[in-house]
């Protein structure tokens, strides 16, 4: 792959992850606590999305034929919504520094379930590509005087 197209290639430092400093609930300012936080386009997230989708396909199919319609997949995908949301952020966290508590998947899940917030920094900096492209890009040059 040559260097002009290579610059488009986000799964690398989405996969690596970046450092982010968890902020106070009652401050907003930050903590000695951080996350590691992969990017949207990690092979994490995107195995997380693909398991979702077939979550509700495999609701429709469990469904008896007179019932497998828009409605009922409209229904089903509102109610699984949140939960995917949820699963979704999970997948994004790759370490903590709660050094007490394993980071696994279950783990994350439980304390994300009760820490709204959370997930909601970590959707916002795994949404955000220019994070994890700024992490591997060469530094820049002085332009001249």
């Amino acid at each position: 792959m040559n260097t002009a197209m290579t610059q488009f290639c986000t799964r690398p430092q989405a996969n690596a992850g970046v450092h982010v400093q968890l902020k106070s609930p009652i401050t907003g300012q930050d903590t000695e606590h951080w996350l590691l936080v992969r990017g949207q386009d990690s092979d994490e997230f995107r195995a997380e999305e693909d398991a979702a989708r077939r979550r509700i396909q495999d609701a429709m199919a469990a469904l008896p034929s007179d019932q497998r319609n828009v409605a009922k997949y409209v229904e089903l995908t509102k109610a699984a919504k949140a939960e995917d949301k949820l699963l979704g952020a999970a997948s994004l966290v790759a370490a903590w520094s709660f050094a007490d508590v394993p980071c696994t998947r279950e783990n994350v899940v439980e304390w994300l379930r009760d820490a709204p917030q959370v997930q909601d920094q970590i959707d916002m900096v795994a949404g955000d590509r220019a994070l994890f492209l700024a992490s591997a890009a060469p530094p820049s040059t002085d332009s001249p005087k």
